[in-house]
């Protein structure tokens, strides 16, 4: 049996959190251990016996990416890895890993199979170039407390989005209206990860959140609150799926999409 819709969780939770903004003193009153496995680079870490979970945090100083891996035998092969970076004061270094209570439901009369897309970015068309990484999925016969769902708001792939030339600052809106969320569970769903995602052009994304109030001077209006994610600086070859404060998104909220792109280097329309 299924949980129920009021307990759908949407997207994944960070189990890696990497503490960029934590000075060296505050990360050893926080973790247990603590290993100098170079001059720039400390790695520190918790282990909880009750749940068998391990917290790491690392202290990096650098200009460029970050890595971080999990192996068997000290090599890359069957490693676990991760890749971070600092962007616009924000980190992005997370391994994604549902709750101990949350689980995404499968199976049933209406699916047969599923399938893995990978995509590859290979820009100088390297070859020989052989993939070792892989993917584990585990399932569990037994529900647990909340079944997870992905939702998706954005414009879609049509002939009227058309992006014309030489724009610097092009901005598309996307609505999920009051009548799509109407449609929630009475207490709301709950967002706690989000992607940002557009093509080559793209340079900012805001997820914006908005409810309707009887606290305006007017009488009734609409608020906008906290946007439920945002970039700035969106680049696309830095996109991922990130852990974000908890959201409830209420029956009748709005959610808008807006998303603002830059073809100053196109001479033609691009769709």
């Amino acid at each position: 049996m299924s949980a129920p819709l009021s307990s759908i969780l949407i997207a994944l939770l960070l189990v890696l959190p990497c503490c960029f903004c934590d000075n060296h003193h505050n990360l050893e009153s926080k973790y247990n251990f603590r290993k100098v496995l170079h001059p720039h680079y400390t790695l520190y870490w918790n282990y909880n016996p009750t749940d068998s979970n391990l917290t790491f945090a690392v202290r990096v100083e650098t200009t460029g990416w970050v890595g971080f891996g999990i192996s068997p035998n000290g090599g890359m092969v069957g490693s676990d890895m991760v890749i971070g970076w600092v962007q616009d004061g924000r980190s992005y270094f997370n391994d994604f890993v549902y709750p101990s209570n949350v689980a995404y439901p499968i199976g049933g009369d209406q699916y047969q199979y599923a399938y893995i897309e990978m995509h590859y970015d290979n820009p100088n068309r390297l070859s020989g170039v052989i993939d070792s990484s892989g993917v584990t999925f585990y399932y569990i016969d037994t529900p647990r407390e909340h079944d997870s769902g992905i939702l998706i708001v954005g414009q879609a792939v049509h002939h009227t989005m058309i992006i014309p030339p030489k724009a610097r600052d092009y901005t598309i809106y996307s609505f999920c209206p009051t009548d799509c969320t109407a449609l929630f569970p009475q207490d709301g769903i709950r967002v706690f990860a989000n992607l940002l995602h557009t093509h080559l052009l793209g340079v900012s994304l805001t997820v914006h959140h908005l409810r309707a109030t009887d606290q305006c001077r007017s009488g009734s209006g609409i608020e906008e609150l906290k946007p439920i994610d945002s970039n700035p600086l969106y680049d696309f070859n830095f996109q991922e799926g990130v852990h974000i404060n908890e959201v409830v998104i209420r029956p009748g909220d709005t959610i808008m999409l807006t998303c603002t792109y830059n073809s100053e280097n196109r001479n033609t329309v691009t769709l």
